[in-house]
């Protein structure tokens, strides 16, 4: 979740005026992440490419669970908005939980907190229903370990 105020063109800057973005404070809520999120792909040994968007797997509402995969990788940023304008809404206190329609075979899960760039050790799934370890949005990564 990434929202730009007004002030700033849209694109013309791109990831280049982030930092003079948030030093002017022309950044919402939300954009406080994205050094993390970045270092998330980068740990993770993953890019955006072959991503594709499958939200419908995660329940379809895309204000509170993303969900972008290839076959073998699942990665879900959940999203738990503290009122009812997740557009501009900062991270509630509660803890998130979704159900992901996974396709068969065996999968391990590790959660990433986008705030301090931190990881969960991996753990096998044994339910597509998860819960977040902390409240706060995280991102959950699914990886394939058996067809």
């Amino acid at each position: 979740m990434f929202i730009v105020s007004q002030g700033l063109a849209p694109l013309a800057n791109g990831v280049i005026g982030y930092y003079d973005a948030c030093r002017d404070g022309k950044l919402k809520e939300g954009a406080h992440d994205f050094n993390a999120i970045h270092q998330f792909f980068r740990e993770a040994n993953l890019t955006m490419v072959s991503l594709k968007p499958a939200d419908a797997c995660v329940g379809g509402d895309s204000m509170r669970s993303k969900c972008a995969r290839p076959e073998e990788i699942w990665i879900v940023y959940l999203a738990i908005p503290g009122g009812d304008d997740p557009e501009i809404d900062g991270a509630a206190e509660s803890v998130a939980k979704v159900s992901v329609a996974l396709s068969e075979g065996t999968f391990s899960a590790r959660w990433y907190y986008p705030i301090d760039g931190t990881w969960s050790e991996p753990q096998p799934v044994d339910s597509h229903t998860f819960k977040a370890p902390g409240p706060g949005d995280f991102i959950l990564l699914l990886q394939r370990t058996q067809s």
